[in-house]
């Protein structure tokens, strides 16, 4: 390498060290905010920026970390829910969105959230009794005929308040 080469690699490296340190200042800065409610809105924030990013483990520590700043907050322990059925903890999430749904019984987004949880929950439960092997086929395939049914049920509207037909 020539000199000139390795000049321009020190600068970039120093250059990327600085602006991982800027990041790292101004994630603290956003985490760290002067009142407790723009604390929680900014770790909130920051956990749907995670889940935009599909990051569910940081998404999940930064709706931890809000829900501690807002206990009561509905809207942190929904997104603690839906974010537990996407790293397959869906017997967690069930337990959660259930508590949101005592608080906030007409949130259609926990019922949605509720719902692919428990679908999570079965698909697990698939694979368990898969995992059985010749013992567990005769289950699976009862669970799988009820996939089917309530598949055929949903095409046909079935569930919705207003008819298609």
């Amino acid at each position: 390498m020539n000199k000139k080469t390795v000049v321009l690699i020190f600068i970039i490296s120093v250059l990327l060290v600085v602006v991982k340190m800027a990041q790292a200042e101004n994630e603290k800065r956003i985490i760290n905010p002067v009142s407790p409610d723009t604390r929680y809105q900014s770790l909130y924030n920051l956990g749907i920026s995670a889940l935009s990013n599909n990051d569910y483990s940081k998404a999940l520590a930064y709706f931890k970390q809000a829900l501690e700043q807002d206990k009561n907050s509905a809207d942190a322990l929904m997104m603690i829910g839906y974010t537990q059925t996407r790293l397959g903890n869906p017997n967690d999430a069930i337990i959660n969105l259930k508590a949101v749904l005592k608080s906030q019984p007409n949130s259609a987004k926990a019922r949605q959230y509720l719902g692919e949880a428990y679908i999570r929950a079965a698909v697990q439960e698939m694979d368990i009794l898969n995992s059985y092997g010749d013992k567990g086929q005769d289950q699976l395939q009862n669970l799988g005929r009820y996939f089917i049914t309530t598949y055929e049920q949903l095409i046909k509207c079935e569930y919705c308040p207003v008819k298609t037909n």
